[in-house]
């Protein structure tokens, strides 16, 4: 029971993560954390190729919560 307890904690903290580089990949304002502010965006928004990675390591974290 503990074990299982624990694979669905961490399967939900792998979603959240998930959610959160999604968010990131569509264009929400919260890349600064991750790779630090954009001169080229001139916001916290990622630039294209960031959006692209951070969608990308989403998938990555989906399977893995799988």
């Amino acid at each position: 029971m503990m074990i299982e307890t624990s694979a669905i904690g961490g399967a939900v903290l792998l979603i959240a993560l998930a959610t959160y580089q999604m968010a990131r990949a569509c264009g929400a304002p919260l890349g600064e954390p991750a790779f630090s502010s954009h001169p080229e965006t001139g916001d916290k928004i990622l630039s294209p190729p960031f959006r692209v990675i951070s969608g990308l390591s989403a998938l990555l974290v989906v399977l893995a919560a799988w």
